[in-house]
């Protein structure tokens, strides 16, 4: 038996084949913010973090795009700086400050460089007499040896140096040239406001991340937190407790904190951007995740409405774009999916009224899930919820064992005793009820739901009555074809006319007249 041992190498191809790793431009920025952040973390925090990104994308000349990215940090020592461009060798994971970094592995930033460009150097100082340069071309570092060397520049700092990190001694540049792929300059807008919009609005730090896009540190380049849009009156905020057992099967405990809630503009509705944002120390991990809630299905365009934001503490991938395939993730998962199975029907009736564009029925939805969850009614919402109507009347129908889209009647409420009933039929959808002239509205709408009803009756809106028709439904496609054929065949016009009067009665309900009196009219409408 013989025993060797041997000191593994290091091929100088790593640098370049870093960035393959998956990451979006945008993601491998991020990568150098955090490093920005963690700087900032080691200041104490008694300044805000001024971040500058001037970047030049040439769609047609990628070897002369380039990226600068300026922070007024502690900047690092000469040690520190060997350290970054070391794979998988940082001290972060020893400091006392640990718990806060968002970097801990040593590798992101060669990843992050790598993804972008080719040409990377870094000008650094932690002090107002010298600052530290290197310059690595990624390409050119492929052809030398294992034993390979990179070199360090100590410069002495002058007046026009001691002023180069965004007006501060000490900071970090990284500037990246000779692109891999083009890096629109939109991105950036879309992207950082929400991935750091917990630095910078304040929530994380009383001192503040002020990022900036362009070349100077003007107002014009400031850029703003990332808003959800949400109807602050439908906020809900969540902590959800989850166990597993790590890998010696000793017990963890972890607690997801967060909120959600609806956006009740329609046009801000759409399925692309429904779901909740995840970040772990304050920095996005995952935009509009729909795999909290969704509990393994495909997305549902039924929960367009519901946005929000979780914060998580279990462990991410080195580049911090996923969160790990782990026993936590599987659990915390888990925890979630079972929480919000609670606001299932609320998210679908809250989407489906913002769809609606009624604001009367969106306030009622409101409302109703303030009430239903516990949260503190206004005078308002307490009189919106003696209403007549909403979304779910189906299904407390069912229960009440009364029609669709009809309320069982009050003995409290007065009724109309009139022997004729002042209404008129106008067209087969249209009619004329106490001198005001009414239409009934059928709306189709893409929704699978398997415990949803064919149709809904919505609460009346002004002279509107409205029907949403569930098209993904089996009896939704039969009720879309009659109102297609109700010109054409006895059938057809039936099932219409049988619509119309369900929405005819709800009106005459909320109207209190009596059953003799709605019975009238349903002989009209069905034999016309």
């Amino acid at each position: 038996m013989s025993e060797e041992k041997f000191s593994p190498q290091l091929d100088p191809s790593a640098y370049y084949k870093a960035g393959n790793t998956g990451l979006k431009n945008w993601q491998a920025l991020n990568e150098i913010i955090a490093n920005s952040i963690d700087s900032w973390i080691d200041t104490g925090l008694k300044k805000d973090l001024i971040v500058k990104i001037d970047l030049n994308n040439l769609q047609t000349n990628l070897t002369d795009s380039s990226i600068r990215v300026t922070d007024n940090a502690a900047g690092m020592e000469k040690e520190q700086l060997i350290n970054l461009f070391s794979f998988f060798k940082s001290t972060k994971s020893s400091s006392k400050l640990a718990e806060q970094y968002l970097g801990l592995y040593g590798f992101g930033f060669k990843a992050a460089t790598s993804k972008i460009g080719t040409n990377i150097t870094v000008i650094t100082s932690n002090s107002s007499k010298e600052f530290y340069k290197i310059n690595v071309d990624y390409v050119a570092l492929q052809k030398k040896s294992e034993n390979f060397n990179l070199s360090i520049e100590t410069l002495n700092h002058d007046n026009t140096t001691k002023k180069m990190f965004n007006g501060d001694t000490t900071g970090t540049i990284v500037d990246i040239s000779n692109f891999n792929s083009s890096f629109p300059e939109p991105v950036l807008y879309d992207w950082l406001p929400v991935s750091w919009k917990k630095y910078m609005s304040g929530e994380i730090y009383d001192k503040k991340l002020k990022l900036y896009v362009g070349e100077d540190i003007t107002e014009s380049n400031l850029l703003s937190p990332f808003n959800l849009e949400i109807n602050e009156n439908t906020l809900k905020e969540l902590e959800v407790n989850f166990e597993w057992l790590d890998n010696k099967k000793k017990k963890q405990k972890g607690t997801v904190t967060g909120f959600f809630g609806f956006k009740t503009d329609k046009k801000q509705n759409t399925m692309a951007k429904q779901g909740l944002n995840v970040y772990r120390r304050g920095q996005l991990i995952e935009r509009f995740s729909k795999s909290y809630y969704m509990d393994g299905a495909a997305p549902h365009n039924d929960h367009n409405s519901l946005v929000g934001e979780i914060n998580i503490e279990i462990n991410v991938n080195t580049v911090k774009n996923a969160i790990e395939d782990s026993d936590s993730n599987e659990a915390m998962s888990k925890a979630l999916n079972s929480e919000f199975k609670k606001y299932k029907k609320t998210i679908k009736n809250m989407t489906i009224a913002a769809a609606s564009e009624d604001k009367d029925l969106i306030d009622l939805e409101i409302a109703k899930f303030r009430q239903e969850f516990d949260l503190k009614l206004s005078a308002a919402q307490k009189s919106i919820l003696n209403a007549t109507g909403s979304i779910d009347d189906v299904e407390e129908d069912k229960t009440n064992g009364t029609k669709s889209g009809t309320k069982k009647e009050s003995s409290e409420t007065p009724i109309k005793t009139s022997k004729k009933v002042p209404f008129n039929i106008l067209d087969w959808n249209k009619f004329k009820l106490d001198k005001t002239e009414y239409s009934v509205e059928f709306t189709p709408y893409n929704i699978e739901d398997k415990d949803s009803a064919p149709y809904t009756l919505l609460a009346p809106s002004g002279d509107k009555l409205p029907i949403y028709i569930f098209l993904k439904h089996p009896v939704g496609k039969i009720i879309e074809k009659a109102l297609k054929n109700k010109d054409k065949n006895e059938a057809s016009k039936l099932i219409c006319s049988m619509l119309v009067f369900e929405a005819i009665e709800k009106l005459m309900l909320i109207h209190s007249y009596t059953k003799k009196e709605i019975t009238i009219v349903k002989n009209q409408v069905l034999g016309n």
